[in-house]
């Protein structure tokens, strides 16, 4: 699992951060450019998915406070968050988290944690979750002024300019009211962008329903899973892997 903020100024400390969990290496901490939790040993959506559907009660405790360390250390805009609102936040993570050894409950969790420090920089991910869950849409939807436009299509019958009224017959709006409180982006208008860029919180089948009166069934099983291969990042190391300068 990863949390990252992308690098905001030109240099970048890198720390090795080690937190074990099942299925998982070591991770790479980034002093300004946070990611903390750990990278899966495998890159290939085949190998993520093997990774376990649960977690471990101790597990699950220890991102969360790693989680928890983390942010307060590196988190660029703590201070705006930090002191009871904080805490409740913290909290709430804490308690979704212990409910459910399934690790889908815990990714939700985390979402919410990341999405409720409402900074665009700050994301979750875990590629057990990408390779079970991430296939992608087949189009691209974004918010418009006349509504959910389709701007682009690989769907059936589902064309560019289409605007999408419902999801399985239940209004969009309802449909992103719904999800967005999983969705790690700041401004509320990233937010809404992203609901149609972020497969993982969408139904596996569904149907949409066009301004003009269609029903168009869409099955996301039959698009192949993105890989889960962390981008190369130039870089040059002044501690052999401890302490780096990266190009940002």
């Amino acid at each position: 699992m990863r949390l990252t903020q992308s690098p905001t100024v030109s240099r970048v400390l890198a720390l090795r951060h080690r937190t074990r969990c099942a299925g998982f290496a070591p991770a790479l901490v980034l002093l300004a450019g946070l990611s903390i939790g750990c990278a899966s040993s495998g890159n290939s959506p085949a190998d993520a998915a093997q990774l376990p559907d649960t977690l471990s009660a101790a597990q699950r405790e220890d991102l969360v406070r790693t989680l928890d360390a983390q942010t307060r250390r590196y988190f660029a805009h703590f201070g705006n968050r930090e002191g009871a609102p904080y805490d409740s936040a913290l909290a709430a993570f804490r308690s979704a988290a212990s409910r459910s050894a399934s690790r889908l409950t815990f990714d939700s969790a985390a979402y919410r944690f990341t999405a409720w420090l409402s900074q665009g920089h700050t994301h979750f991910s875990d590629p057990w979750l990408t390779a079970r869950y991430g296939q992608p849409l087949g189009f691209v939807l974004e918010p418009r002024a006349e509504g959910w436009l389709v701007r682009a299509s690989d769907v059936a019958g589902l064309v560019r300019g289409d605007v999408v009224t419902h999801v399985d017959q239940e209004p969009i709006e309802s449909f992103y009211a719904t999800r967005r409180e999983l969705i790690d982006f700041g401004a509320e208008h990233q937010r809404r962008r992203r609901l149609g860029r972020n497969s993982v919180w969408w139904p596996m089948q569904f149907s949409l329903t066009t301004a003009d009166g269609r029903t168009i069934a869409v099955d996301r099983r039959r698009n192949p899973a993105p890989a889960t291969t962390a981008p190369t990042v130039p870089h040059r190391w002044l501690v052999q892997d401890s302490v780096a300068y990266v190009r940002i």
